[in-house]
């Protein structure tokens, strides 16, 4: 295995919704495949073994409340958040990113997020599949962009490319939702949504379904997602009718944070 620190984490965690009990176990199994992508973007073992051997440090990884935040800052029209801390490694990272991207086998990815951290030497990357239901790249998508990246990385940046730790991976199982672009992208699939209450100062968190977005007032119209949450009473396996009808109408200004739903 190669002495480069870069290596790239692959965790396909994504929910299902509304499939056969036969076609979410499948699903689930192998969205909760995980694999550490070396540099030469083959798969090399778990992130215990790594962590034992001082290759990763659990503690160097970016939070995700933060990535969660720094998406809701940022306006985000063209899609992608990105920052690169201000570094000349960061910038050239995401450069990099994005000729990788147009390469052949690659044009079906996106950059969902990059971001840099200077006191960790650290730049984490999270593509997106726009085609995907779940909006989740493959294992062997994420090892193509993973080998790709490092061959073209290290041209870019020469020797300095040994000393930055580079993570790739999906958006996750409960990936942020981003407002407004992504609503309609999965209408389909159930979302925790944080929003402010109507004429209240107070905040309600729900698991519910899209039923249609607004563009001309900016308004989404929301209902329960059929889910273990929502249900009332142990055993009961769907909504009731009074359940089923109630609809809420959420501006755009007032959803806090979108995140989809895994039930497990």
């Amino acid at each position: 295995m190669s002495s480069h620190r870069q290596h790239s984490k692959v965790a396909r965690d994504l929910g299902s919704h509304s499939l056969s009990t036969q076609c979410r176990a499948a699903h689930t199994e192998a969205q909760h495949q995980e694999a550490s992508i070396a540099s030469d973007g083959q798969a090399d073992g778990d992130d215990n073994d790594l962590i034992e051997n001082g290759m990763i440090d659990d503690e160097d990884d970016l939070d995700d409340d933060e990535l969660q935040q720094m998406l809701q800052d940022n306006e985000a029209d063209a899609g992608a958040m990105t920052d690169t801390a201000n570094t000349d490694w960061g910038a050239k990272g995401l450069l990099v990113v994005q000729q990788v991207l147009q390469q052949d086998g690659m044009q079906e990815l996106a950059l969902f997020s990059l971001m840099a951290s200077p006191k960790h030497k650290q730049l984490k990357i999270r593509l997106d599949k726009p085609e995907d239901e779940y909006g989740s790249p493959s294992l062997d998508e994420i090892a193509l962009f993973s080998r790709h990246f490092s061959e073209e990385y290290h041209r870019a940046i020469g020797e300095a490319a040994e000393e930055i730790a580079v993570e790739v991976s999906s958006p996750g199982a409960e990936r942020q939702v981003r407002l407004p672009q992504d609503l309609q992208r999965f209408q389909h699939l159930p979302m925790l949504v944080t929003f402010q209450l109507q004429d209240s100062n107070k905040v309600d968190t729900k698991v519910m379904e899209l039923v249609e977005y607004n563009e001309a007032d900016s308004t989404a119209e929301w209902k329960l997602a059929d889910v273990r949450q929502n249900r009332s009473g142990k055993g009961v396996s769907k909504l009731s009718k009074k359940q089923l009808g109630q609809r809420w109408k959420v501006a755009l200004e007032a959803m806090q944070k979108v995140n989809l739903h895994l039930e497990v």
